[in-house]
């Protein structure tokens, strides 16, 4: 490769959030994970979204509905899973 884009992700839903994404990771499926956020991070709304999407651009889905997640729904069920020490993530 000679530094040329081979896939861009642009989501209008994420631009409306002014949400853009940082970090892809290419997944054993073929998918991508992507964690989108807002480019400022003091905005009064801080909008973060850890979601797999298809080379589509599209969020991937299954029975259950979208496979993304945000981070206060995220950081919420973390703090309920148990720790090899006893108790729970804090």
């Amino acid at each position: 490769m000679q530094g040329n884009i081979i896939w861009y992700y642009l989501n209008q839903a994420d631009l409306l959030q002014d949400g853009h994404p940082m970090p892809l990771r290419p997944l054993s499926n073929g998918n991508m994970m992507a964690l989108i956020t807002t480019a400022i991070p003091k905005a009064k709304t801080p909008y973060s979204v850890l979601a797999g999407v298809r080379l589509a651009g599209d969020t991937v889905s299954n029975q259950y509905g979208p496979r993304e997640i945000d981070m206060t729904t995220l950081n919420t069920l973390l703090l309920k899973v148990p720790t090899h020490y006893g108790g729970r993530c804090r």
